[in-house]
């Protein structure tokens, strides 16, 4: 007679955990599984936010092509005047339509869109528009209210420069300026004098002194070293580390502290320059302000929330101080003058504006 053989209470509890212990472990499988074709690299929120992202680029091109198409004369020429008027009509344009020659950048709904002459319309992705110094412009002014706002996240230090705040001091549809919040410490008049004599001034630096670029090709004169120097983008590069930053400067020119102040205080009393030529037929900037002076308490890009009045223009000036020392004009307590010598230098960086539009926040403060 066969007799069963008796499970005890034991046997059943032992069974019991390793079947606990062998659904878990199924189950962390198939969370994993599932999690993976979820999030994975094919996963489905992957393919999904990837198929978003493509359908907002697909949508931000053909609004711009729309456009496109309707700027083409009678002759089948891209009229660059009416593309620039329509463009500035696309719903989800940030900023405004710059520029004066082809390609055509512009962000629509956080897209960077680019339009080439003959019509070709391109997403650019995450790739930053490439710069080239030759076709630097300073364009209409965008985003006036916000200057001098700090600039979060563009957090920049050297050994001369530990602060790491910047401010927005301009920006047009192209290009996004900031300036060190504080002095870098001063010029020493005779350090780099003999070197930017022969070195002379760069493109960026024309470009950005586009009125007195007659006085730049004779680097023999006296007043191109200063500017040579403060506009001397590979000295300055240390500062030009930032995402997006294209170069950097020592201290802005007067075209850009005239475009950041006129845009921001209004026309009522802008501030104009004009080029005049001394005896030693050295030619530089003249602010025809009386006396030269501006109101340091305007809420624009220098001034706002600083508390550092002095600032080097990297200009020149038209005056010639004894013993041929290197000449820029001051701005010293809303006061620009020809003066030199020990004085604080603010250095500027420039960034493509589609990239700091998505990249950087603005503080009110």
């Amino acid at each position: 007679m066969n007799k069963r053989k008796k499970t005890s209470l034991k046997d059943v509890q032992g069974i019991t955990l390793i079947a606990l212990v062998i659904t878990i472990i199924v189950l962390l499988i198939l969370a994993a599984v599932s999690i993976a074709t979820l999030t994975g690299e094919n996963g489905i929120l992957t393919k999904a936010k990837i198929a978003k992202e493509e359908t907002e680029k697909a949508a931000a091109v053909e609004k711009v092509k729309v456009e496109v198409m309707g700027s083409f004369d009678k002759s089948g020429n891209l009229n660059l005047d009416e593309l620039k008027e329509n463009l500035q009509k696309v719903d989800g344009l940030q900023g405004e339509v710059a520029g004066n020659e082809f390609p055509i950048t512009v962000t629509v709904d956080g897209q960077q869109i680019t339009v080439q002459k003959d019509g070709t319309v391109e997403n650019q992705g995450n790739n930053p528009p490439t710069f080239n110094p030759e076709t630097l412009t300073i364009g209409t002014a965008i985003n006036t209210s916000n200057y001098g706002r700090k600039v979060n996240g563009y957090n920049v230090t050297t050994d001369e420069f530990t602060s790491g705040v910047w401010r927005l001091f301009y920006q047009d549809n192209n290009y996004t300026y900031l300036i060190a919040d504080d002095p870098i410490g001063s010029y020493d008049k005779n350090e780099h004098h003999e070197e930017y004599k022969t070195k002379g001034v760069s493109t960026v630096g024309k470009k950005l002194n586009s009125m007195v670029v007659d006085a730049f090709s004779d680097t023999s004169t006296e007043n191109v070293t200063f500017p040579a120097f403060l506009t001397d983008t590979n000295y300055w590069s240390n500062y030009a580390v930032g995402d997006g930053a294209v170069f950097a400067i020592g201290s802005p020119t007067v075209e850009l502290l005239a475009a950041s102040y006129n845009s921001t205080v209004g026309k009522s009393n802008p501030i104009t320059f004009e080029l005049e030529w001394n005896a030693y037929n050295l030619g530089g900037y003249k602010c025809t302000q009386p006396g030269g002076k501006i109101n340091t308490e305007d809420n624009h890009g220098i001034y706002n929330k600083s508390g550092t009045s002095d600032c080097w223009l990297a200009s020149p000036s038209p005056q010639m101080n004894g013993g041929g020392q290197p000449n820029a004009i001051l701005l010293r307590d809303g006061i620009l003058t020809g003066d030199y010598g020990s004085h604080p230098i603010r250095p500027v960086v420039c960034i493509h504006t589609s990239v700091f539009n998505s990249k950087y926040q603005l503080a009110n403060e």
